[in-house]
């Protein structure tokens, strides 16, 4: 496309009686043609959404990379108090569910979260309380692999020892994908 520019400027440029009106058509149609494409790939699939024939959820649940995600956050939506807080781990895509949400992987949250200074699964869910989140949402699929530096954070081995105590319920599990990993959504009580 940029070629095709440069050179309808300098057909433009140069005076060259008709050349410089086809390679104006052309550029003009080459633009017409993309935006057609662009409109039939992106605003017809979402116009149903629009109209209402399709849910939203049927709509994000078409895409192969969010589908995995949408029961656990048709699940989050449905079944929390609106003033919940959720904590992602191993995810990043929390805009469909309609709660404030924290990226808190150590690796996103930063200076956020304070990981360094829980020693125990008390001190996280206390802290996690404190904040007010009470739903965790993790994916499996976006774990890392087994000889990442990522597999040692904290909340891998608190997660499960929470569970183990009652400190933690798994509320939700999504069906699991080809790899047998799901999307894990749990509750702090």
């Amino acid at each position: 496309m940029l070629l095709a520019a440069e050179t309808l400027i300098a057909l433009w440029e140069s005076g060259k009686g008709i050349a410089r009106y086809v390679g104006a058509a052309v550029v003009a149609a080459s633009a017409l043609w993309g935006a057609l494409i662009a409109a039939n790939s992106l605003a017809t699939p979402a116009i149903r959404v629009v109209l209402g024939t399709q849910s939203r959820s049927e709509y994000v649940g078409s895409s192969t990379l969010l589908h995995e995600l949408v029961p656990a956050w048709d699940w989050i939506n449905a079944n929390t108090p609106a003033d919940a807080k959720v904590a992602l781990f191993d995810e990043v895509f929390g805009f469909y569910i309609d709660r404030p949400i924290l990226w808190a992987t150590p690796n996103h949250a930063y200076n956020l979260i304070p990981w360094d200074s829980y020693t125990t699964v008390d001190d996280w869910l206390a802290d996690f309380k404190r904040r007010g989140y009470t739903t965790l949402l993790v994916n499996e699929a976006n774990a890392p692999k087994a000889d990442s530096p990522l597999v040692t954070q904290k909340w891998r081995e608190f997660i499960p020892e929470a569970v183990a105590s009652g400190k933690l319920t798994e509320a939700f599990t999504s069906p699991p994908d080809a790899h047998g990993r799901s999307v894990r959504v749990y509750r702090i009580p």
